[in-house]
């Protein structure tokens, strides 16, 4: 997860956080999304960045999975 709080790390790892800008940035791995990995702490299929006085930052993560 440490990774992740890079932009440039995560944009390197599949993540869209081109352009981060606001509270509440989702940049989505279309990679993670369906990949069959559920509540994987080490793969969230997107990152919540948001703008802060030091630049970008990882908010949080949210985690999806396909329903039949």
């Amino acid at each position: 997860m440490e990774r992740n709080r890079d932009p440039v790390a995560a944009g390197a790892a599949g993540y869209q956080v081109g352009a981060i800008r606001g509270t509440d940035h989702l940049g989505q791995n279309p990679a993670l999304i369906g990949d069959g990995r559920i509540f994987d702490p080490d793969h969230p299929e997107s990152l919540i960045c948001g703008e802060s006085p030091v630049g970008p930052v990882l908010v949080g993560v949210t985690f999806e999975m396909l329903v039949p």
